[in-house]
């Protein structure tokens, strides 16, 4: 009787016991770099850091990376520092990069991007520093980038970008958004051509 007792009492803990989330940041890894075998711990530190079963640190500076940013980027919930720079990525930045809230630095510069700003980057409260220059964006830049209070550098020179620009970047130390296509009126403490810069607004003349 006390046996099955026992056994009673560890069925019962084991359905009430909360599930254990597992990750696998390798599988995100290797969708990203389009290789099944690829594995954090066995890259150089100056690329990838693993840490107790975790990716915190990304950097894949001028790495040869094609095809799209994975959505399932979002699962790398540890990073600190995501560095996908001067690549050949394509496609949209997926709203799951808001779900990586750990991060301080994000670095997007110099691939072929498109489409919107997600909005989901306005969750990035730890983000000071911000590079999406020389892709092929467009839209607006999202409020929420200028609630930002801990970013100090932006980069989003060299897009398509347009509207209006947030009032909060004024508080950004290193700004940059020359090359797009700001054309309306800006924020007094933005609209100089020492910040400005060159805006093509040959689509406000059409």
């Amino acid at each position: 009787m006390k046996k099955i007792f026992t056994i009673f009492i560890l069925l019962f803990a084991a359905c009430t016991t909360e599930p254990v989330e597992v990750h696998d940041d390798n599988a995100v890894l290797q969708k990203l770099f389009n290789d099944p075998t690829i594995e954090c711990a066995e890259l150089p530190d100056s690329i990838c850091v693993w840490e107790n079963g975790r990716i915190t640190r990304l950097n894949c500076y001028n790495s040869s990376l094609t095809g799209g940013i994975p959505e399932n980027i979002g699962k790398l919930t540890e990073l600190t520092q995501l560095g996908l720079k001067s690549n050949d990525l394509k496609g949209e930045i997926p709203e799951s990069i808001g779900d990586l809230i750990n991060l301080t630095q994000l670095s997007l510069g110099n691939d072929s991007l498109s489409g919107n700003i997600p909005e989901s980057i306005g969750k990035l409260k730890k983000l000071t520093l911000l590079d999406l220059s020389h892709n092929q964006l467009s839209g607006n830049i999202p409020e929420a980038i200028g609630e930002l209070t801990a970013l100090r550098t932006f980069f989003a020179d060299s897009n398509s970008l347009s509207g209006s620009i947030p009032d909060g970047l004024c508080e950004i130390e290193n700004l940059d958004v020359s090359n797009n296509q700001f054309c309306s009126l800006q924020p007094v403490c933005i609209d100089s051509p020492e910040i400005m810069g060159y805006q093509d607004c040959t689509c406000s003349d059409e």
